[in-house]
């Protein structure tokens, strides 16, 4: 169970670059665990992650997390990433209700604060979400999750755009230390960043990151990032171009595209109503 659990961790952006090519090895190690005992639920919570996060399996995912919560409901990680499932399929209310328990199970895991801060963020209850996210900082101020998360935040206020750009400008230094630079970044850390700098006004900056992820799409290398391009265009105001990058991101099956469904940047309603967004929404398996 740990070794699928490490494998995983590798195929996700819990790695500077996330490697899906690693999930047979994770699924291997996952039934090997359950082959081994079939009384403990943390290679379930593990096949869980896969189906939701790699296949795109909602239903396969639920009941993989179910199984988890039975066997195991005390295991932080495999609570979070189910209740990360339910508030990406907008069932927001059971998402709070899991991550609640999970503050109290274990109140100094930052993942807890994540999870629960998220599911009152998408449930309309962006203050207590706020007030979660420093509490999770407070806990683990260097996380760049946190940071994010705060950035949106910001971003939807409309204040404290300094520390926006603190936080993009620290995610360049970090893929820098680890030997990156704009040409070889990963594409879906570079379109976030470019996403939130052409949110905040440095259009210059953006449009050099946005060039980047082009000519990669151009030159037909694998790593880059339809999606964030297609918000990038949003942003600058063209709703159409915007929706013609996430139909490409949906064709090439991008890594974590589902999330716009409910994720905020996509919660804008002019986005939303668009016909061929919903249709999107509705490929993905999900109710316009």
């Amino acid at each position: 169970a740990g070794m699928a659990f490490a494998y995983y961790e590798l195929s996700i952006w819990d790695a500077l670059v996330p490697d899906p090519a690693l999930i047979p090895v994770v699924k291997k190690w996952a039934f090997k665990a359950i082959e081994i005992d079939k009384t403990q639920g943390d290679p379930h919570y593990v096949l869980g992650a896969i189906s939701y996060m790699h296949e795109w399996d909602w239903e396969a995912a639920e009941e993989a997390f179910k199984t988890g919560m039975q066997l195991n409901p005390n295991l932080i990680w495999g609570r979070s990433q189910y209740s990360n499932l339910l508030n990406m399929m907008r069932r927001f209310e059971e998402a709070i209700s899991i991550s609640e328990y999970s503050l109290k199970l274990d109140p100094l895991n930052p993942a807890a604060y994540i999870e629960l801060g998220g599911a009152y963020w998408w449930n309309g209850q962006k203050e207590r979400a706020y007030e979660l996210y420093m509490q999770g900082m407070e806990l683990n101020p260097d996380s760049w999750h946190f940071k994010r998360l705060l950035s949106i935040y910001y971003l939807e206020k409309g204040i404290n755009f300094d520390f926006v750009l603190e936080y993009c400008e620290g995610m360049f230094e970090q893929f820098e230390q680890s030997g990156f630079d704009l040409h070889t970044m990963p594409a879906f850390i570079l379109g976030d960043i470019g996403y939130l700098l052409a949110h905040i006004g440095h259009t210059e900056e953006a449009v050099r990151i946005y060039n980047e992820l082009k000519k990669r799409a151009e030159t037909s290398e694998q790593d880059t990032s339809y999606m964030w391009m297609g918000l990038m265009q949003y942003v600058w105001g063209d709703l159409e171009e915007a929706v013609d990058f996430l139909e490409l991101s949906y064709e090439a099956r991008e890594d974590f595209m589902f999330i716009i469904y409910t994720h905020p940047e996509f919660n804008d309603e002019e986005l939303r109503s668009h016909p061929r967004f919903q249709a999107l929404i509705r490929k993905l398996g999900f109710e316009t």
